[in-house]
């Protein structure tokens, strides 16, 4: 009886979560950071810049650079430079911490002199990767 009481409660928070969707209310519009892309759903926006804080408040700037992904500008590739691209989700992205606090970021930092490597954060979704 119990589980037929739970799903029926199931049923309506789920049905009122699509009524509201359907009724606009739920945003539709992106976050000056997202933009609309046909294939994925959401992309970066290039050359966007936000204010943000962090999980303690902090205040940060979230910086999306000219090619999409987190951060500065890259700028011309040195001959003595290793670029690693960080494929992956929010957690990837990071976009709830400043960049020196990310793991690509940190990353990065072990990565340097060995020869230089520049680490790039970029969040893929629904993408598909040759295997």
């Amino acid at each position: 009886m119990v589980l037929v009481l739970a799903e029926g409660a199931l049923r309506l928070l789920v049905d009122s979560a699509k009524n509201v969707a359907k009724s606009g209310l739920e945003s539709d519009q992106p976050k000056g950071w997202m933009r609309r892309e046909q294939r994925t759903g959401w992309a970066l926006q290039e050359g966007a810049t936000l204010e943000r804080r962090d999980p303690r408040g902090d205040p940060f700037q979230l910086r999306i650079n000219s090619t999409g992904q987190r951060g500065a500008e890259l700028g011309e590739l040195e001959p003595v430079e290793r670029r690693v691209l960080f494929l992956g989700d929010s957690f990837t992205m990071s976009s709830y911490l400043p960049e020196e606090k990310t793991f690509v970021h940190l990353v990065g930092r072990r990565l340097e002199g060995v020869p230089r490597v520049v680490a790039i954060r970029h969040r893929a979704r629904r993408t598909k990767l040759p295997r």
